[in-house]
């Protein structure tokens, strides 16, 4: 039993620092954004750390262009990573977030 608790204590001691990893680096994040659109599409990248336009159109019930300016305008902040290599489908990455979760 003590075993079990043990093991227990150490990951949500674990969890808890990947926590306030995670919310120091949103936090950082939203002082850069200038608008609420750019900051609920950031915050959507902790749970989507590998996004499309598509994806966050479809989330935020807006059209594609306007995801794809917001994800862009993230990017062009140092936010996001755009992965230029592709003409369509353009894949976004949150490294910051992937980096947590690694």
């Amino acid at each position: 039993m003590k075993f079990f608790l043990n093991a227990s204590y150490r990951m949500a001691d674990k969890l808890t620092v990947l926590i306030d990893r995670a919310e120091f680096t949103a936090a950082q994040g939203l002082e850069k954004c200038e608008r609420p659109i750019q900051k609920d599409v950031y915050l959507y990248t902790f749970r989507e750390p590998n996004t499309t336009a598509v994806q966050v159109a479809a989330h935020f019930n807006i059209a594609a262009s306007t995801a794809r300016n917001v994800l862009n305008e993230l990017a062009g902040l140092g936010l996001l990573f755009k992965d230029s290599s592709q003409k369509r489908n353009i894949e976004y990455f949150n490294y910051d977030v992937l980096d947590l979760l690694s």
